[in-house]
């Protein structure tokens, strides 16, 4: 059960202040300069030598495929994202609601004690007489994490999955509708039919989008077919959009122009997509990840997530979204404060779960905010994105729900 410390102490904003703060149930309720030490009483948490911030989040994950990395579901060096498919189809019927259930249990914990407590996984429709099952084994799953974090399900569907499988699928509880038109034997047909659905049971949508590099681009529909919604609330997400990043650069600003005006959210997946893209293609390999820096500009809704991790789509993966983090500042030349924000609060705003700040200040802590926070042993955000420091405490909703520390010992003689 999550731990109660209604007050910290002495902790450090990312603007420099030394604070205190309290919770009032589930949401912050006081901000003040930090107390002397000696002002410590038992039962208060000292953050002496931590930076505060809002939690990480997961924005897009495969709960349902991780930590299946075996010979029976490898990895296929330079097969590109269809080979990937075809080493899980082959596996995956091998595949039991409490298998699933156990994977998906030790995933989420890895990235909970990192500082992760809200994902959005997409979970499979399996193609044999038990098509759900992976539903029920997050929906379980989902219900025993309750008190530790969100955990929202989005249905990958295919092209060709029943009315009765969605039907079922949202009368058990999953959140959004998803799938893969690109990847459908008619890509605007099949976005049509996910939009009509996700209308007809009043749910939101989450795409995989345009997840190549050079072949017809499928997001104007998804588009021209959303619906605006507030500013407050993204209620439908291109996850992807890998190939936003070959286009010219007036098609790009028009597309993305387009989208920000229907507050369509996007989620770069940089990993995955660097591993699977360009196998094939040893000299002057092609890359792409959708062009984070452009959305920021355009003031779209955008995250950043770990997609796959540790099966046959990506052999790598902590678990921890600062490494995503990390690898958007390499290779999509984001500013290390706005990496942290795509793996925290801007994941929190793409997922639902935040409203934007009124001043943009994506990873100030305030007074009134849920009380969804990590602390982690760092000076800076530099350091904190850099280094990826282990310790770390993780708040969700004023309760204390994870915390680890690194023990480091030389053995050795100087001289």
């Amino acid at each position: 059960m999550p731990h109660s410390s209604s007050i910290l102490r002495n902790a450090s904003l990312v603007n420099g202040e030394q604070v205190d703060v309290r919770f009032d149930g589930s949401r912050i309720s006081h901000i003040a300069p930090a107390s002397p030490p000696s002002a410590i009483s038992r039962g208060e948490l000292d953050l002496q030598g931590y930076l505060l911030l809002p939690a990480l989040a997961e924005p897009h994950a495969h709960l349902d495929k991780t930590l299946t990395l075996s010979p029976d579901v490898p990895f296929q060096s330079g097969k590109g994202l269809e080979g990937a498919i075809s080493s899980w189809h082959r596996a995956r019927h091998h595949m039991t609601e409490a298998n699933i259930y156990e994977r998906a249990k030790s995933a989420s914990m890895k990235l909970l004690h990192h500082g992760t407590t809200a994902i959005r996984t997409h979970v499979d429709v399996h193609r044999d007489d038990d098509p759900l099952r992976a539903v029920r084994a997050l929906i379980h799953l989902r219900n025993d994490l309750r008190d530790v974090m969100n955990l929202q399900l989005v249905l990958l569907a295919h092209w060709d999955t029943s009315e009765e499988i969605f039907k079922e699928a949202v009368r058990l509880g999953v959140d959004l509708i998803g799938g893969a038109p690109h990847m459908a034997p008619d890509p605007v047909r099949h976005t049509e039919r996910l939009m009509k659905i996700a209308e007809t049971f009043n749910v939101g949508t989450d795409f995989h989008t345009d997840e190549h590099l050079d072949r017809e681009s499928t997001i104007q529909h998804f588009i021209r077919l959303a619906y605006r919604s507030s500013t407050e609330v993204v209620r439908h997400t291109a996850s992807h959009a890998s190939r936003l990043s070959t286009v010219s650069s007036f098609e790009r600003q028009r597309i993305i122009e387009s989208a920000a005006a229907k507050n369509l959210g996007f989620i770069a997946l940089p990993q995955t997509n660097l591993y699977l893209q360009g196998g094939n293609q040893r000299i002057g390999t092609p890359r792409g990840i959708a062009p984070i820096n452009d959305l920021l500009h355009q003031g779209s809704a955008v995250a950043a997530g770990g997609d796959n991790q540790r099966d046959a789509f990506n052999p790598m993966g902590r678990f921890d979204p600062l490494e995503i983090a990390s690898l958007v500042v390499t290779a999509s030349h984001v500013e290390v404060k706005a990496a942290l924000a795509l793996v925290s609060s801007r994941a929190r705003h793409v997922m639902g779960l935040a409203e934007a700040p009124s001043d943009r200040n994506w990873l100030l802590v305030k007074q009134g905010q849920q009380a969804d926070l990590l602390a982690i042993k760092a000076k800076s955000i530099d350091q904190a994105v850099g280094e990826s420091p282990m310790d770390r405490y993780t708040f969700h909703k004023g309760q204390l729900v994870a915390r680890s520390h690194l023990r480091v010992e030389f053995l050795f003689r100087g001289r």
